[in-house]
């Protein structure tokens, strides 16, 4: 009965260790795995709270993003064959097709409308004549009168088959182009990568030549479904740079997967001047003439997208 008795414990001790070790076994497979997936999760949390960092834009730190779907920007070696090919193809396209040299901002702020030889429908003649004769403008105090540009355009706006206004979604993107990029210190690499300051008053207008990335933010926070490019030079000869800056700007504008159009040159600046002032959106360049435009879009119940360089009127 003794060795029954303890063959029956024996037994019983085999029998609990087998089931002790067989629940060790399934509890350390359980630790490990809670702890892969709690590794895991911090891992993923840590790299959303902390992303890598990478070079763009100049040598500017941003963090990266896994997310395909974002909006597009280019990168250096973007810029740099964009500039490469396009100062190649612009030899070929030679100065600017530039109809008049006319200061429509001096006119409209200085009386300083240079109108002799133009004729009596011209923007400056229609303006002078109303303007600059004894009031208080002609001491060319820089002020102006916005009902005297209503006037002028009132007159103008007969002609719709010249001039003629943007669609309701458009943004419109002015660009000042000629003296102010050719004489900058930037090249055009720079302009476009990092923005850069102007030839012409530089202090009054930082980075007033726009990089690519704050023109495709600018499109993105108006949410236009079209975008049109205008722009010119005053002088046919200041074109090198600024055929190259404008056309990249273009090019990354329809990468980026916009509808874009663009005109620089071949338009008489009373058409230009009167489709921008009348955008429901307008992105300004530097210079008092594309400030101005912005101000008078405003006036006329649109909106400045961006930066208008803290120029007052």
């Amino acid at each position: 009965m003794k060795v029954k008795g303890t063959r029956s414990f024996m037994y019983f001790l085999v029998v609990m260790s087998l089931a002790a070790l067989n629940w060790i076994q399934h509890f350390s497979v359980y630790t490990k795995e809670k702890t892969l997936n709690d590794n895991s999760t911090t891992t993923t949390a840590a790299a959303a709270d902390n992303p890598p960092l990478v070079l763009l834009r100049g040598g500017v730190q941003v963090a990266a993003t896994n997310d395909t779907s974002g909006p597009w920007y280019p990168s250096e070696e973007w810029v740099h064959n964009c500039t490469q090919d396009l100062s190649s193809r612009t030899e070929a396209e030679g100065e600017w097709d530039v109809l008049h040299d006319i200061a429509l901002g001096d006119c409209i702020k200085f009386c300083r409308c240079y109108h002799g030889s133009f004729p009596n429908t011209t923007f400056n003649k229609l303006y002078h004549k109303r303007a600059c004769h004894g009031g208080p403008l002609s001491a060319g105090n820089g002020r102006f009168n916005l009902s005297i540009i209503d006037e002028v355009h009132a007159i103008q706006g007969k002609n719709p088959s010249l001039f003629m206004i943007p669609e309701p979604e458009a943004l419109v993107i002015h660009l000042r182009l000629g003296d102010i990029v050719e004489t900058s210190k930037s090249t055009v690499e720079q302009m476009l990568i990092s923005g850069a300051n102007p030839g012409y008053r530089p202090r009054n207008f930082q980075k007033g030549l726009k990089s690519i990335h704050e023109v495709l933010d600018n499109i993105h926070s108006s949410k236009a479904t079209i975008v049109h490019i205008v722009g010119g030079s005053h002088k046919k000869h200041f074109w090198k740079k600024s055929r190259v800056y404008a056309g990249c700007l273009h090019r990354a504008i329809q990468t980026a997967g916009h509808n874009v159009t663009m005109r620089l040159e071949g338009t008489h600046p009373d058409v230009d001047f009167y489709y921008i002032s009348h955008a429901s959106q307008v992105v300004v360049s530097a210079g008092g003439y594309s400030n101005l435009m912005g101000k008078l879009a405003e006036h006329r119940g649109g909106r400045i997208v961006g930066r208008s360089f803290g120029v007052s009127w």
